[in-house]
């Protein structure tokens, strides 16, 4: 009975401990199928969790790179060669955008930089061009950066088209458009973070963009992970569904839980060894999961952090990127929690530290800019987005975000706003005005002497057409000389210089002189005016041009003097004349000889003209006036100088003999100044071979002839002692002169009116004794062409 009893004891107790350890394997099995399952979830989760934060990443990454290609235009507009340039670099930078272009504010000039060259803009379709125009009129509109919905491009697959605006002077003036390939670009992404245990699809806007599809093509939907996020008003949606493979390596098929039950002792030790196995398997894959993040963040270009929100901002973690941008290691800042707040710029501490909390305050990301002092003492310029997030263990407010050096970039803006301060202080400060205007005439730029000069302000100049700035008769010229220049190329006006008569804000009428270029290598047509009031140079020239003529007149009432004795000689013969005919006549009318008398008064009246012709050119070279020129014929001119000096010549005994060349054009020249010079330098020769008592003869010349350029040159060929190189030296000078009564200043007054009449005074030596002084005029067209 007691062994019955003992027995069933151990039967039940066996039967117990049976019971008891198949619980413990159920209860075993139990455990281990649910550590699977969280397993399996977790794995996933953190999948979606590393694909989303990659995407965020990189498009946060490219609307930056976009946005300083939009900032950088409108700091200050570049070349095309230079624009194209940059693009380039962001497209071999950033894998998957397929084209960036530009196109100005009228859309009649696009650049685009393509990955493929020579690609045509994605806008060809009629999708395409849809989504395009809504993306830049929402830029356009907004003010800000604008996305389109993906749209399809033919051999391309789909795309979205995402658009900033640039400015001008606080203007939207145009637009930069990248269209980023979705498919490529997610898979230069989140690739490198897929394996094959999980299919991953990505939708953007309810449209799936992206898929990579594991080899085992089992999978339990029931167990798929839906991340759902925003970024930039874009809404994506990640699913990640783990293969069939992927849950049975978790746990336990169903037939094991018999093989468990038939082998406890067995089952057991399996149990430890499954575990062991799952526990590895885990650790490899936090272990590749840590080395996708830890490459993710070290390849960024700056600093991804958390820290803590406490005074001094504590560092709890911070990205490889550290040593670069501050000089301390990770374990200096990170492991120590150093202070963010020791690095920040004592001047900028207050402001960053504000704005932080405000944005914290307000649940919103911030964007900072601010320098930094690194370990080696030298300051450096930052970057920083971020954002308060609350720990996932406990509720602490953490601040996670990316800090990226911008020192380049604030160096380029510093030396771009002190060339703009310069070049402003340069146009400020010049004396002459400078103005600067589109193709259209409208002013721009207005300095300060332009403003002095014309009497309008800055603010009445900018925006008027430069033609208020001209008189009437040249306004339409202006204009015609800028269209014809547009469009041909031909320069009237534009690189060359001109004397015209601008008007003031009062209507008062002065000359300057204009000149106009062209501003090159810019996308719009702009011209740069240097205008020279001319208004104290006329005046000071009619001073001039006044005190010449008084000096020229005296010079000939000093010639008229030397040649007096001469003009009376020349008076004295008509007069005798007239007084013996008049004799004659009385003579006949007392024979009453009347049928001779009309012979006689002819003969009066011949000599009294030839008296009155003599007084009539002495008192033309002895009158003062107003240098005033007119159409002279050539031969008429020197003919006149001739007979001025033919009685001086008849008393030297010497005689002069014209040489004037046929079909000479006329000249446009003050005939009086003109007879002077020729007749000065007569007088000079005759004096000249007076000297030497006429001894390699007493002939003088008086040459006109045409030359090869179109000039005409009057010569005076003498046979006295020519110019010695001492005498040569100083023969122009006022008050030079080898005469013991001369006050020497004929040639220097000759030179003067003869340049006065746009033509050059000068001499030369003859090989057969004596010199030639000769003196140029230009013919009367080529005369006006200058005027």
């Amino acid at each position: 009975m007691l062994r019955n009893t003992g027995g069933q004891s151990a039967g039940w107790l066996a039967l117990l401990a049976g019971a008891a350890i198949a619980a413990g394997v159920v209860v075993i099995w139990y455990v281990i199928d649910q550590r699977a399952h969280e397993h399996a979830n977790l794995a996933t989760e953190h999948t979606a969790d590393v694909t989303q934060l990659l995407i965020r990443q990189d498009v946060e990454n490219r609307f930056t790179a976009l946005d300083r290609l939009a900032q950088r235009w409108s700091a200050s507009k570049i070349t095309h060669e230079a624009w194209l340039a940059d693009a380039r670099r962001y497209l071999a930078d950033m894998p998957g955008f397929l084209t960036i272009e530009h196109a100005d504010e009228s859309m009649q000039e696009i650049w685009v930089a393509s990955v493929v060259p020579g690609r045509p803009s994605p806008g060809q379709g009629a999708a395409a061009a849809e989504q395009l125009a809504i993306s830049v009129n929402a830029a356009r509109e907004s003010g800000a950066a604008a996305i389109s919905a993906p749209f399809e491009i033919p051999q391309a697959g789909l795309a979205i088209a995402v658009t900033f605006p640039t400015f001008r002077e606080q203007q939207v003036d145009g637009r930069i458009t990248g269209v980023l390939q979705l498919e490529p670009w997610l898979g230069a992404v989140i690739g490198g973070v897929q394996n094959t245990d999980h299919h991953v699809r990505v939708s953007l806007r309810g449209q799936k963009v992206y898929e990579h599809a594991a080899f085992d093509d089992v999978h339990d939907s029931s167990s798929t992970v839906h991340s759902e996020f925003e970024v930039r008003g874009l809404s994506w949606n990640i699913e990640i569904t783990p293969t069939g493979n992927f849950l049975s390596a978790g746990h336990a098929d169903s037939s094991s839980l018999v093989l468990i039950a038939g082998l406890l002792v067995s089952l057991l030790v399996a149990v430890v060894v499954y575990l062991a196995l799952i526990f590895r398997a885990q650790s490899h894959e936090f272990h590749d999961t840590a080395t996708q993040l830890a490459t993710l963040l070290k390849n960024l270009p700056g600093v991804a952090y958390r820290r803590a929100n406490e005074p001094g901002w504590p560092m709890l973690f911070v990205s490889d990127g550290c040593r670069a941008l501050t000089g301390y290691s990770r374990h200096e800042i990170g492991a120590s929690h150093k202070p963010w707040q020791e690095l920040t710029h004592p001047d900028d501490r207050e402001n960053v530290s504000r704005q932080m909390q405000q944005a914290i305050d307000a649940d919103e990301s911030f964007e900072l800019e601010y320098r930094i002092i690194n370990k080696s003492g030298d300051e450096h310029w930052v970057w920083e987005r971020g954002r308060a997030v609350e720990s996932e263990v406990s509720s602490e407010i953490h601040i996670e975000g990316f800090v990226s050096d911008i020192t380049d970039r604030k160096v380029a803006e510093t030396e771009l706003i002190e060339a703009r301060a310069f070049s402003d202080a340069v146009l400020d400060t010049a004396a002459d005005a400078v103005i600067t205007f589109d193709a259209n005439g409208t002013i721009e730029i207005f300095n300060r002497a332009a403003q002095e000069m014309f009497g309008y302000s800055l603010e009445e100049a900018r925006a008027e057409n430069v033609g208020i700035l001209m008189s009437e008769s040249y306004r339409s010229k202006h204009g015609n000389y800028v269209s014809t220049y547009l469009e041909s190329g031909e320069t009237h006006l534009v690189g060359v210089g001109r004397e015209v008569m601008a008007r003031r804000k009062d209507g008062g009428l002065f000359p300057i002189h204009l000149s106009v270029s062209e501003v090159h290598d810019r996308p719009e047509r702009k011209f740069v005016g240097l205008i020279r009031d001319l208004s104290s140079q006329r005046a000071a020239e009619n001073e001039a041009r006044e005190h010449r003529g008084h000096l020229a007149h005296l010079d000939r009432l000093n010639m008229l003097g030397e040649m007096a004795s001469g003009i009376a000689h020349e008076i004295n013969q008509p007069l005798t004349a007239i007084s013996l005919f008049s004799q004659a006549g009385i003579r006949l009318v007392d024979a009453d000889k009347r049928d001779q008398i009309p012979e006689i008064f002819e003969k009066l009246v011949e000599h009294a003209n030839r008296a009155s012709a003599v007084i009539e050119r002495m008192q033309t070279m002895t009158r003062q006036h107003d240098s005033l020129k007119e159409i002279v014929e050539c031969d008429v001119l020197v003919e006149g100088v001739a007979r001025l000096a033919e009685a001086e010549a008849r008393i030297r005994d010497m005689t002069i003999e014209v040489d004037t060349e046929d079909n000479l054009p006329n000249v446009s020249v003050d005939a009086v100044q003109i007879q002077q010079v020729a007749l000065n330098l007569l007088r000079n020769g005759m004096e000249s071979m007076q000297s030497v008592e006429r001894r390699h003869g007493n002939t003088i010349g008086l040459r006109s002839r045409l030359l090869d350029d179109g000039e005409i040159e009057i010569s005076v060929i003498d046979r006295g002692t020519g110019v010695s190189e001492e005498v040569a030296e100083t023969l122009f000078a006022p008050f030079s002169t080898t005469k013991k009564s001369g006050m020497g200043m004929g040639l220097s007054i000759s030179r003067a009116i003869t340049i006065a009449h746009g033509g050059h005074l000068d001499f030369t030596n003859n090989n057969f004794g004596g010199a030639t002084f000769f003196f140029t005029l230009p013919p009367a067209e080529k005369e006006d062409q200058n005027d």
